[in-house]
């Protein structure tokens, strides 16, 4: 898996490349169901949300395959490609949803995905 996590939680990823992200600090309370999404530029979503349950762990891993990031594309002309995700904590106990900060992002702060074009074509 070519791919990077910064400190800041943006991610560099190859298109058609697989990655996890893992997420730590859910809080054990609870089963939380977590949520992963990617968006376009024009806020459009990318595929379908990624759900992963928490099982009253302190972590989860979030595993997006290469079919997933396939779907992130880049211009010929372009050398890459910027996407934004987004992460959300839900509790069906209490019906409440969190979107999570991650990295040192602030509220308000997006968290991006740079995608390079695929190296290989693969399976």
């Amino acid at each position: 898996m070519g791919y990077e996590v910064q400190d800041n939680g943006d991610l560099t990823i190859y298109q058609g490349d697989s990655f996890e992200l893992v997420l730590n600090g859910i809080p054990t309370d609870q089963n939380y169901k977590i949520y992963f999404a990617i968006q376009n530029k024009d806020r459009e979503p990318i595929g379908q949300e990624i759900m992963v349950e928490s099982n009253l762990a302190e972590s989860v891993v979030i595993k997006v395959v290469g079919n997933y990031t396939d779907l992130l594309t880049v211009d010929e002309d372009a050398k890459n490609a910027t996407y934004y995700y987004g992460v959300k904590k839900c509790s069906d106990v209490d019906n409440t949803e969190d979107t999570l900060l991650l990295g040192n992002k602030k509220l308000g702060e997006m968290n991006t995905i740079k995608v390079f074009p695929r190296k290989v074509k693969g399976i």
